[in-house]
């Protein structure tokens, strides 16, 4: 974890202007960096005009000795661009040791609140991962539920005693988590990107793409990635299957179901029994018990 107020190098109050705003921006390259939001570039202009902008902010970083990148203020910048007004503005400047040193910091500018997406963009950029944002964030939402269950709810190893409410974790718990998860992260990535484009597998796989199933598939994983990829792939694509195998029972569930009439519960209690079946090779109807906690996952623990 970071410590700004001991890598800050320089704050101090400036007069921002247009030509310095501009200079500015030619520092806004940070590949993590969200989008400019228009609207709220307006806002500032409107209150810049009005005379009721007290003073902006922005702050710039450098990691491991590389030019400095913007980490806040663009907006700031945009909306003296073009209102060509002269604010006064805090400026600050950090030294940092690394690219995760640098997602820390873009976080810890949230004036204008970020979005989850905002958080894993740019911890996925950190640690340089070979999928696209929308794993990223698939495997985030996993991540909440995966640091978020109670232990009364799954226990340690699947199981455990009714299901209550889970911990609350934060868009930045679930960001920084990533890098813990890359593993899990490649294999849900090799499973949801079959030779086609992202934005086709994510809507052929859809059925699959919901944090509860990955979350099992996480778990699955960790007992043995060959068998967990091979129920996993049988249950995306249903090929070869009869009706009264494991993997099809999961899959008409799956397709059929509606995710906003769906408890997590549900998805994680019928996704670890079609497991236990096909391991065990024996047949299942995937009877739900809401009372119940959802069972353990069997199978024999190989990968690290």
């Amino acid at each position: 974890m970071i410590n700004l107020n001991k890598q800050l190098k320089e704050r101090r109050m400036i007069e921002l202007d247009p030509g310095l705003a501009k200079a500015y921006l030619e520092h806004n390259t940070y590949k993590g960096q969200r989008a400019v939001r228009p609207a709220y570039v307006q806002h500032l202009i409107k209150e810049m005009i009005a005379g009721n902008f007290r003073y902006g902010n922005v702050a710039f970083a450098s990691e491991n000795g590389n030019p400095d990148v913007m980490v806040d203020g663009q907006h700031v910048c945009h909306a003296v661009v073009k209102s060509n007004i002269t604010v006064p503005c805090s400026l600050e400047k950090y030294e940092l040791d690394n690219t995760l040193d640098l997602a820390e910091a873009y976080m810890r500018f949230n004036i204008l609140d970020r979005s989850q997406t905002d958080y894993t963009k740019a911890f996925a950029i950190a640690v340089n991962v070979q999928w696209p944002l929308w794993i990223s964030g698939l495997l985030v939402s996993t991540i909440k539920l995966d640091l978020g269950k109670s232990n009364r709810f799954y226990g340690n190893s699947g199981s455990g005693g009714t299901h209550s409410s889970s911990k609350l974790i934060t868009k930045e718990e679930a960001a920084r988590a990533l890098p813990k998860y890359l593993k899990e992260g490649a294999f849900i990535y090799r499973l949801l990107n079959p030779d086609q484009a992202y934005t086709s597998a994510r809507k052929t796989f859809k059925h699959i793409t919901r944090a509860p199933i990955v979350f099992v598939m996480f778990k699955t994983y960790r007992i043995n990635e060959t068998m967990a990829f091979d129920f996993w792939e049988k249950v995306r694509d249903g090929e070869h299957l009869t009706k009264q195998m494991p993997e099809m029972q999961l899959r008409e569930f799956l397709m059929n179901t509606n995710p906003r009439e769906t408890t997590n519960h549900k998805y994680i209690y019928k996704a670890i029994l079609a497991w236990n079946a096909s391991i065990t090779n024996k047949t299942t109807n995937l009877a739900y018990r809401e009372d119940h906690s959802v069972p353990k996952l069997k199978g024999i623990s190989i990968n690290s």
